[in-house]
């Protein structure tokens, strides 16, 4: 234990375990280094820290706490491919959703074909924790392969609702608009649930049938498409309006 961690162990118990692992993370990527640095992201968790959209920008206005958990993704994702078996490990025993994700996001960054396509394997799984399941779509889009459209409309018409609407939201960042169609179809014929993320979503694709869809949904039935139908549209408008605004 280092002289700073010791005294800070009996007053602020949280704090010198996030320090704690952020020492032994200096030595990644052995096994015990990413546990370690694993459960320094869900000790802040735990502590009530926001771990959502976790950007420098963001960072640099938080507590220390956040900043800690910004730098622990970041030394998981400089540690290179030698983190990523362990790192595997710890993903598919994390059980806090924001811990998870910032974990699931370093190995997305880092991993070859054959490990995402173990951790994909889970999805057919029944004995996986639903924790996991639900934001395996999330990690799919974050891998950026465009022949995984077809495998997240399929989780679209999934029966757990958090899972398929995470499916719609990472159909609208796979590359090359490889998710375009099948969020048409999904606007079109989806659950509810799903239409609604899918008019969400659209509201951030730039072509002109997008907008004619979403002005389509104006008059859904479901209030919940409506909604996101408008919101998606404004902010459409608005986007454009300012790129049209802004000096060249």
């Amino acid at each position: 234990m280092t002289p700073v961690v010791a005294p800070l162990r009996r007053f602020f118990p949280v704090l010198a375990l996030v320090l704690s692992a952020a020492t032994f993370a200096d030595v990644l990527p052995t096994p015990s280094a990413v546990e370690a640095t694993a459960r320094s992201l869900a000790a802040i968790e735990r502590n009530g820290v926001n771990l959502d959209n976790l950007t420098l920008d963001e960072i640099l206005r938080d507590s220390r706490e956040a900043k800690l958990a910004y730098a622990l993704r970041e030394k998981l994702r400089s540690a290179g491919s030698a983190a990523i078996s362990p790192l595997t490990v710890v993903v598919l025993q994390c059980k806090r959703p924001k811990t998870l994700k910032l974990l699931l996001d370093a190995l997305a960054d880092l991993a070859p074909k054959g490990v995402a396509d173990g951790v994909l394997r889970r999805l057919e799984d029944p004995r996986t924790d639903s924790t996991l399941r639900r934001q395996i779509p999330r990690f799919i889009g974050r891998l950026g392969d465009a022949s995984h459209a077809a495998l997240l409309e399929e989780l679209a018409n999934d029966k757990d609702f958090l899972l398929s609407r995470e499916a719609v939201f990472a159909l609208g960042v796979l590359p090359n608009k490889a998710g375009v169609p099948a969020l048409y179809r999904i606007l079109d014929k989806g659950p509810d649930v799903c239409r609604g993320a899918a008019a969400e979503t659209m509201g951030e694709i730039d072509e002109f049938p997008a907008i004619e869809k979403l002005i389509e949904k104006l008059m859904d039935p479901d209030p919940y498409v409506r909604t996101f139908a408008q919101t998606s549209l404004t902010e459409s408008w608005s986007t454009s309006a300012s790129a049209k605004g802004s000096p060249r």
